[in-house]
């Protein structure tokens, strides 16, 4: 009787079953709609890319490349003219 008075009134069921049933209905319904993500991606216009350079740079990033790989690097003074 009150399911029937619900209907007729549109009115909803306040019931745990009724109550349920909607949840169930409405977590199908998300599962079924979000299968893949190539709905939800979208494509994005690569931006441009301009790295700032100067001597100074270079320099401190081959200094600092030159320690951390432990390389071998000769002074100029050790060099011997000829």
């Amino acid at each position: 009787m009150y399911n029937e008075w619900c209907t007729e009134n549109s009115f909803e069921s306040k019931l745990p079953k009724a109550v349920r049933a909607r949840k169930d209905a409405a977590l199908a319904a998300d599962r079924a709609k979000q299968q893949l993500l190539d709905p939800h991606l979208t494509a994005k216009a690569p931006e441009e890319r301009v790295i700032p350079y100067s001597d100074a740079l270079f320099r401190d990033a081959a200094i600092q490349w030159l320690i951390e790989t432990h390389q071998v690097f000769p002074c100029a003074s050790s060099f011997k003219r000829i």
